[in-house]
């Protein structure tokens, strides 16, 4: 008999069919075109499993999973497991925030309430010794990872072109200093107001972002309007920030990869005080929209459905979850902030991210030539293993664990919060079963969508548990 606590496995049932996910090794499988329980959709355990679907189904199931286990498809994460290793402290991305003005006033900027207050405004002399400081860091680590600089993420670059242009200038100056490559990002615009010489740097840049607040009807037209000041040639891609009634998904989709190569839908992260702000009833209508959009993508022919997803952008919510169960990675945090990327404020303070500037909390010193670099490293993000609730989720490693700053805005005190873990929980099940009926349907499917969208495509085994565990049988 298998030990029932030996591992958190997600087991779950959707329109009908039932699968597994086993969070180690990041496989999964279809167990039967059946649902294993008629009142519960989602096990965390086995033990819940034995407690609600019949016998002889339970026993099967585990006789499967021995089988897994003994092959190492499944993994005792008590002793066998890879850990997360802090690798030598250094930093890899730097973000500078020069400034906090903006000609727009979006309600969902994470930079709202710092423009509140007093704004100054940092020398460029000063972002060009942090610029340096870094770098130097760097190089007396002997680190030969790249460092990526960007600015004005609380603030439009459109307003400061001439100041990020100085700095670009900079940067290609200092570059034949190190032996590890710097390059910069163009930060995203809200294009609402961009001057010639924005224009003409984008064009020879041949990137465009933009972040658009898609229920703005003026500044909708605005910046669409806006595009044709940039040649065809330049790859545009939108950023959309989506609240929990948000329009239907697949029309924002379709209606701005009109205007735009690629769209990318991101998720909120609201104060609880904002009418917008997520809520259970809120959440329960957002996650039947994320089920339409894949109800929607199953019903396209093979063509369609690869030229839909060909035009969904690289920071989208949804593909990131998708690419993630393709490529099995294995994350052990959320995102790098705090571990190898921080942010400087516009005057001088250092944070693990450009959201949680303003909260003294998370502020981890104020830069000066004597600095010591040493003091910024800090255990604001932790891996998924230290925190209590993450530890033992059979998603934890392809979520990467909680949003602090989300955690914030919600007023959360504990570790976590549920909306983020329903939203990504749902996220993993559905697009699991999006997975299975597309290779069902179209078996070739995710080695063309491999091709043209460069993603790892480590599903090169049968999703059905009954045909995986009979080969290995034999």
């Amino acid at each position: 008999m298998l030990e029932q606590q030996y591992i958190n496995i997600l087991i779950f049932s959707y329109n009908g069919k039932s699968y597994i996910y086993t969070p180690e090794t990041r496989f999964f499988w279809k167990i039967s075109d059946s649902e294993l329980c008629t009142n519960k959709k989602r096990f965390l355990s086995l033990k819940e499993l034995e407690e609600c679907c019949s016998e002889k189904k339970y026993q099967g199931i585990i006789e499967q999973i021995n089988m897994l286990k003994k092959r190492k498809f499944i993994i005792d994460e008590k002793g066998e497991s890879k850990k997360f290793e802090k690798k030598n402290f250094s930093f890899d991305y730097l973000v500078i925030n020069p400034s906090n003005e903006c000609n727009l006033d979006c309600w969902f900027c994470y930079a709202k309430n710092e423009r509140k207050k007093e704004n100054n405004k940092l020398e460029i002399e000063k972002s060009k010794e942090i610029i340096r400081y870094f770098a130097d860091f760097k190089k007396k680590r002997k680190s030969e990872t790249a460092l990526g600089i960007s600015l004005f993420y609380t603030s439009d670059v459109t307003l400061n072109f001439e100041y990020f242009r100085e700095i670009v200038l900079f940067i290609e100056q200092i570059k034949k200093d190190y032996s590890f490559p710097i390059y910069y990002f163009l930060p995203s615009t809200n294009f609402f107001s961009p001057k010639q010489g924005f224009v003409d740097f984008v064009n020879e840049y041949k990137f465009l972002t933009v972040t658009l607040d898609s229920e703005n009807e003026e500044v909708r037209k605005k910046v669409i309007d806006n595009l044709s000041k940039i040649r065809k040639e330049v790859v545009k891609h939108l950023i959309i920030p989506i609240h929990p009634m948000i329009e239907n998904l697949v029309s924002l989709y379709s209606y701005y990869s009109k205007f735009f190569d690629y769209v990318s839908l991101r998720i909120l992260r609201i104060e609880s005080t904002h009418p917008q702000a997520w809520d259970k009833r809120k959440l329960s209508t957002f996650l039947k929209k994320i089920e339409n959009l894949i109800d929607y993508l199953l019903t396209l022919k093979e063509k369609e459905l690869l030229e839909f997803l060909k035009k969904i952008g690289p920071t989208d919510y949804i593909l990131r979850y998708l690419n993630r169960l393709l490529s099995r990675e294995k994350l052990f945090t959320r995102c790098p902030a705090g571990l190898t990327a921080v942010c400087v404020s516009p005057n001088s303070e250092i944070y693990p991210c450009s959201s949680l500037i303003g909260n003294e909390k998370y502020k981890l010193g104020v830069w000066s030539k004597k600095l010591n670099m040493q003091e910024l490293d800090n255990d604001v993000v932790k891996s998924v293993e230290k925190i209590k609730e993450c530890s033992s989720c059979p998603i934890r490693y392809i979520c990467g664990g909680p949003c602090v700053d989300w955690k914030e805005k919600q007023s959360i005190t504990g570790n976590v919060n549920k909306i983020e873990c329903e939203i990504n929980f749902r996220l993993v099940e559905l697009l699991i079963y999006f997975i299975d009926t597309v290779n069902e349907r179209f078996p070739l499917f995710f080695n063309k969508y491999e091709k043209e969208k460069k993603v790892k495509n480590k599903i090169n085994y049968s999703l059905d548990l009954n045909q995986f565990v009979d080969f290995f049988s034999m």
